[in-house]
């Protein structure tokens, strides 16, 4: 299923309605959505195989279950206009195979613990969209990721507190690259394959890891403070 178009983006006099209320099957295997500049809400979807979203305010109340999220939200088109936040809303969402985001707020998503059993991506990480890592260093209310199987990677982070309060285990790495003014707290993690941090800037590198107890190898790069 397709819904708006990524390459040229809707203009809003196309779309009279303040917003669209979609029903169909609670199932479905891709869904693709672009550029809408009203909200649009998927009342009964349960579960989606891939889901995209492209500059749009999305909703799924029901979906807890679902396989690769891709969400990107791009700057220039976020700043057309400072009181749009294209974000989306996943209410119940408790168990997701990968997700790669750039530019989202990740409080979007639900108020319990989220299961991520492949990879967490997140680039262009700002306070505007800081999401999970909340203020001053404070987890946001509701996230909760107690573990992520795959990789975590955190790219372009800018001034943000990095903060993952209840994360315990990594499956394989963790990466923080390219980023700069950024605190770091994994202060619950215990386990990761490798951990890769390079090209940052302004940021005390690996943060706090007090409680880590097995890392098979670990490449720090930038000012360092264990």
């Amino acid at each position: 299923m397709r819904v708006g178009s990524r390459p040229e983006p809707q203009d809003s006099d196309d779309v009279q309605a303040t917003e669209l209320n979609v029903y169909g099957s609670p199932r479905i295997p891709g869904l693709s959505i672009g550029y809408f500049s009203r909200p649009i809400y998927f009342l009964n979807v349960s579960s989606v195989s891939e889901l995209q979203v492209y500059n749009s305010d999305v909703y799924f109340p029901a979906l807890n279950g679902a396989g690769l999220i891709t969400i990107e939200v791009d700057e220039d088109r976020g700043n057309e206009d400072p009181t749009s936040t294209f974000s989306s809303a996943f209410s119940n969402l408790s168990e997701v195979y990968s997700i790669n985001a750039t530019g989202f707020d990740f409080n979007r998503f639900s108020g319990f613990d989220l299961e991520i059993y492949e990879n967490l991506t997140m680039n262009d990480v700002s306070m505007g969209n800081k999401g999970i890592f909340g203020d001053g260093g404070r987890p946001a209310d509701g996230l909760i990721i107690p573990s992520i199987r795959g990789t975590l990677t955190i790219l372009e982070a800018s001034d943000v507190p990095v903060s993952f309060t209840n994360l315990t285990t990594i499956g394989d790495d963790l990466v923080f690259a390219n980023s700069s003014g950024c605190s770091l707290s994994f202060r619950a993690l215990t386990e990761v394959s490798a951990i890769r941090m390079q090209n940052n800037t302004d940021t005390t590198l690996p943060g706090n890891m007090d409680r880590l107890e097995l890392a098979n190898s670990i490449h720090l790069n930038g000012y360092i403070d264990t």
